[in-house]
């Protein structure tokens, strides 16, 4: 399944692009196997029937293998996330309820070794910061305009670790973040972990702080993470929510 991802941006001291908004996009999908309109369009964090209707689907529950749907995607990046975030609370309600029981106390404990990783990269420190870093790394891009978040240098490989106890609201693509992964926690807070070669988490999945949710990689000009916090729908600067560093 292809489906372009866009950063769009102006240059900066430090390289790359930060990630910002742009205009409307469109690209075409090709049904495969075991395919459903919700599925594919929750995937893209789009309105299942907004995509009936731009591909005129008089019966949206019936797609054929091969069948070719026009994916119009705003590349706001944040649209994107607040759309992926409102459409997936239900499915991860529901998805959650479908599979074994994934409860913090059934999930897998962090082993010794990995919560010794998050601990040294997170400092445990500032009682104001009650998020974990994500990554150990440098800061190479900071809060503010046109960056939602942070960026976090890393190194090929490098894990990504949850910054707090939470479910994830989604893994995949989205346009402007490449392969993210989504955390809301028990405030109802999101945190986002952007341009990650991999991811190790699905949907559904309940996780600890400090476990690891995704690996770095040379997928933009350099390995990072980009990360962000939102609360309602709003980005914050996450320096303002981590432990001290």
């Amino acid at each position: 399944m292809v489906f372009a991802s866009v950063i769009a941006g102006c240059s900066f001291t430090g390289g790359n692009a930060p990630i910002t908004d742009g205009s409307a996009t469109a690209s075409v999908y090709t049904v495969k196997p075991g395919d459903t309109l919700y599925a594919i369009s929750s995937r893209y964090g789009l309105d299942p029937a907004v995509v009936a209707r731009e591909n005129h689907l008089t019966n949206p529950s019936h797609l054929l293998v091969g069948q070719k749907l026009r994916l119009s995607v705003s590349s706001s990046t944040d649209a994107n996330i607040r759309r992926v975030e409102a459409n997936t609370k239900t499915q991860t309600s529901s998805s959650s309820s479908a599979k074994p029981s994934t409860s913090s106390s059934a999930a897998p404990a962090a082993s010794a070794s990995t919560t010794q990783t998050a601990s040294s990269s997170s400092s445990v420190g500032s009682a104001n910061g009650t998020y974990g870093w994500p990554a150990s790394g440098k800061i190479i891009q900071n809060f503010g305009g046109l960056n939602k978040g942070i960026d976090i240098a890393g190194s090929e490989g490098e894990k990504v670790h949850a910054a707090v106890n939470g479910t994830v609201l989604f893994d995949g693509q989205v346009q402007g973040y490449g392969k993210v992964v989504m955390i809301r926690d028990k405030d109802g807070c999101v945190s986002v972990y952007g341009r990650v070669k991999s991811i190790s988490v699905k949907q559904g999945d309940q996780v600890r702080k400090g476990q690891a949710i995704a690996v770095m990689g040379t997928t933009d000009v350099s390995p990072r993470v980009h990360f962000e916090i939102r609360k309602n729908g709003k980005p914050i600067d996450p320096l303002t929510m981590l432990q001290k560093h």
